[in-house]
């Protein structure tokens, strides 16, 4: 799986020829690169038509070719893909929902640093926000990067919380 940022704040997951984008929060298109599935990230805004072949559009069970999402008000995620559980939290997300994440896609806001360390992922990807301070109350190093390459075995292989910034 590699996981992605664009320049409109999506964070895209790629398994092979499967894509699944989360929306960014604070714009009105989509990415630029269509997505097989677009889960939609906020109230703010609506999905375009054919932004992608399958769209989520909040709470709910999914499943879309070999991808199982699960969705949660207010816009927060769990998917399921390549056999790993990824959350996406929220601002007001409920965190056992997100329970057992190995990753987790959230905000670079300190705030969620309590919220974090309960939920315990392996790895915390940043989409935006304030990264270093996040990563600072985690009390971990930051690594900044355009993209995060990475497969089930590979989530072993990090013994601490690891956290990436995609640029």
């Amino acid at each position: 799986m590699v996981i992605t940022s664009s320049s409109d704040s999506s964070i895209k997951l790629q398994s092979g020829e499967l894509s699944l984008s989360f929306a960014p929060k604070n714009s009105e298109g989509s990415s630029r690169s269509k997505s097989n599935i677009l889960i939609k990230t906020s109230a703010k805004f609506d999905l375009p038509e054919g932004a992608a072949d399958f769209c989520v559009y909040g709470p709910g069970e999914y499943e879309v070719k070999e991808i199982e999402i699960e969705g949660y008000e207010p816009f927060s995620y769990v998917v399921r893909m390549e056999e790993m559980r990824i959350g996406y939290l929220s601002s007001d997300a409920l965190i056992d929902n997100l329970m057992g994440s190995e990753i987790l896609i959230t905000e670079g806001n300190p705030e969620f640093a309590k919220t974090i360390r309960q939920i315990e992922p392996m790895l915390v990807i940043i989409k935006e926000g304030d990264a270093k301070a996040l990563a600072k109350e985690l009390g971990v190093e930051l690594e900044s990067t355009d993209k995060v390459s990475l497969k089930k075995k590979d989530l072993n292989n990090y013994p601490i919380l690891k956290v990436f910034a995609l640029s």
